[in-house]
């Protein structure tokens, strides 16, 4: 059997983590404090490259030329520091990606947090992180001084801190033993997904080209129009809009109850027709000043290197539930969705680039009178800073109505599948349904009235809030999709009518709540037995395996609930599964409900079409930059025939899916759209 190296790196740097591992790794004054290492289940070794013999382990190199495998917590850090850092100051063998594996996102597929500290106090093993001499390890990771005139760092050295080095180098060496105590409690990657982690790493080392000059420019002018709201503001109430704390305390004091000032509190607050005339004006410059572009602009900067490419954006795994990926630094997934037109948009840049800073003020006020509110166009704009390089373009293939799809097959309603296959559009039917545009008799594939965009918004939140056994209430399933499309809620009592026209026409989803539940309690209180809900073809299958609940689909990828219990949440409802959940670095008991099982399933399928997508465009020659929640963009020389190119690989149907009637659309610009 192969040797297995485990490896961990302890590094120094005057770089900011912040900017990410590819900025961190790469910075001229990156360098190992210690590495390490240990092959199997041997003792921890640990290598101070600042002692007398500074080559690199030669086991470990030998190891590395071999192709042998490297298991790392967070592998992409190990392997990116030993790329950009410690081959060029040590002559440390460069390995590939297929060589790493990463516990992390072996913990991800296990539905564990994924800190490494967590994911031991999860499973409850003895090995734990050392959290003190982690202290002395911060410490000392940056520089202790920067010289306020030359900027040059003076770091810290044994000589000047032999404590904390001496327990930098301990907790080392303990990581590598809590690694291997989490990774013989849970399992590997699967061949599959071991390849989609490659592809995930490739994409994330090409990155994506950002229209840098246009980011400085627009930044700048963000700052000029934020400065003429606090001017603004500041006379009417005394404060800065950063002042949120203050501003809440400022509005209730005339009589108007603050939860809070985020985006979808303001809406709210904003509805009131009781509000002070003062108040609104307050509340509406907040609104303005605390659009996102501002953020999003300055992380485009931290981010991009020398060639203006972001790199780091996507996690594999972010979303551990599902393992579905979250989006990091840029967020492209988090990007504003444009009001504006694409064409638009793309003339105010093209427009933009010509601006100087001499003329800011007039650039602001031509866009007060051409297009309104400079935040907001700024927040509309901030797609189309994703560009190519020069000579090529932007392709985005995206899944239509993949949701919708996968669900309605998955509990086959196979009239539904057979609608959207002869290109139904669901989110319109569902629109005619609610707002009574025609009498609903079935999925009719005949040309139905048609529906406005705004009408069609409301279509799309009523499939895809109520799909999951949705509540209908503003702070329910409607409520949250309705804040996130950007359209106005329609009232408890609409919002009721719209559930119960939508499960009258859903049988099959209804029945399948209540399966899918009653099938993960008796797995759970029969451990060994197997049980399964759905259709043939398409069955998803319960199990327990030791202290995980494992859910197998169609695609044979597993869906894992930690530490479940069969508890009866409330007094008239049935027995229902509860689990162990990792979110926002909270881990706590959740409920397990038929909604939440057809959700999960459904959005384990698409991602697994999309991971499977991305494969087929990577090896058909169509280099992935970045992807957002269904929809993959390749960066390619534009030729006749590009964008049906992409999308005809990109849905490429994988044996398990022959009977899955997905398609794709796609754009082709020289700037990114939606």
């Amino acid at each position: 059997m192969a040797r297995i190296l485990w490896l961990d790196f302890e590094t120094i740097s005057a770089c900011d983590i912040d900017r990410g591992n590819y900025h961190y790794s790469r910075h001229p004054s990156t360098r190992v404090l210690f590495m390490a290492y240990a092959f199997d289940d041997d003792e921890v070794e640990v290598w101070d490259p600042e002692s007398v013999d500074r080559t690199p382990v030669e086991e470990v190199n030998h190891h590395i030329r071999a192709g042998g495998e490297i298991w790392a917590h967070n592998a992409a850090f190990e392997r990116l520091i030993i790329w950009n850092c410690a081959s060029r100051l040590y002559g440390m063998a460069k390995p590939e990606i297929s060589q790493m594996v990463c516990t992390m996102c072996m913990c991800a597929g296990f539905a564990l947090p994924l800190s490494l500290e967590n994911a031991a106090i999860a499973l409850c093993i003895e090995e734990r992180k050392d959290t003190v001499k982690r202290k002395s390890m911060l410490k000392i990771c940056k520089p202790v001084h920067v010289d306020p005139i030359t900027g040059e760092p003076t770091f810290a050295t044994w000589e000047t801190h032999p404590r904390e080095f001496q327990d930098t180098l301990d907790y080392c060496g303990g990581d590598i033993t809590v690694m291997r105590a989490i990774a013989k409690q849970i399992k590997r990657l699967s061949p599959f997904e071991q390849r989609v982690y490659i592809t995930d790493q490739e994409i994330n080392d090409r990155g994506v080209k950002v229209d840098i000059p246009i980011v400085k420019t627009m930044n700048r002018l963000a700052a000029v129009e934020r400065d003429r709201l606090n001017d603004e503001l500041e006379p009417i109430c005394g404060l800065r809009y950063t002042q949120v704390a203050k501003l809440g305390d400022w509005i209730e004091s005339h009589g108007i109850p603050v939860p809070a000032l985020d985006k979808h509190e303001l809406g709210v607050l904003l509805k009131r027709p009781d509000l002070p005339a003062d108040v609104r004006r307050v509340l509406l410059i907040r609104q303005e000043a605390a659009k996102s572009s501002v953020d999003k602009l300055d992380a485009m900067l931290l981010r991009c290197e020398d060639d203006q490419r972001a790199r780091g954006l996507i996690q594999y795994g972010g979303a551990v539930s599902t393992l579905r990926w979250a989006h990091r630094a840029i967020q492209p997934g988090n990007l504003p969705r444009p009001e504006l037109s694409a064409e638009l948009i793309e003339t105010i840049l093209d427009w933009l680039s010509t601006r100087r800073p001499e003329d800011d003020e007039d650039t602001l006020d031509v866009i007060r009178t051409l297009w309104g509110k400079p935040s907001s166009i700024f927040s509309d704009c901030l797609r189309g800073l994703l560009i190519p390089d020069e000579g090529k373009v932007l392709t985005g293939p995206d899944l239509v109505a993949i949701e919708p799809v996968c669900s309605a097959w998955l509990v086959g309603d196979d009239a539904k599948v057979k609608f959207m296959a002869d290109g139904g559009g669901v989110y319109e039917e569902i629109a005619r349904l609610i707002f009574g545009l025609a009498p609903f008799r079935g999925w009719n594939p005949d040309e139905g009235v048609p529906v406005t965009k705004a009408q069609r918004q409301s279509g799309k939140v009523a499939e895809l809030a109520l799909g999951y056994e949705g509540g209908y209430k503003e702070n329910g399933a409607i409520g949250e999709f309705c804040s996130q499309f950007r359209i106005e809620y329609p009232g408890e009592e609409t919002a009721k009518r719209w559930q119960t026209l939508w499960r009258s026409i859903h049988p099959h989803h209804v029945a399948y709540w209540k399966a899918i539940s009653q099938a993960a309690v008796d797995a759970v209180l029969n451990p060994g037995s197997k049980t399964s809900v759905g259709p043939e073809g398409r069955r998803v299958a319960f199990r327990m395996d030791g202290r995980f609940l494992l859910c197998k689909l169609p695609s044979d990828s597993v869906l894992c609930y930690p530490f479940p219990r069969v508890a009866q949440p409330k007094k008239h409802f049935p027995p229902g599964v509860t689990y162990m959940k990792s979110k926002n670095k909270q881990w706590f008991r959740n409920s397990y409900y038929g909604g939440h099982g057809l959700e999960n399933v459904t959005q384990r399928v698409a991602r697994d079409l999309l991971a499977y997508g991305m494969l087929n465009l990577e090896a058909a020659g169509l280099p992935v930059v970045f992807h957002v929640h269904d929809e993959a963009v390749v960066e390619a020389a534009p030729r006749l025939g590009l964008e049906e190119e992409a999308m005809r690989v990109f849905t490429q149907h994988p044996a398990w899916a022959a009977t899955l009637p997905y398609t794709s659309s796609a754009f082709t610009a020289p700037r990114y759209r939606k």
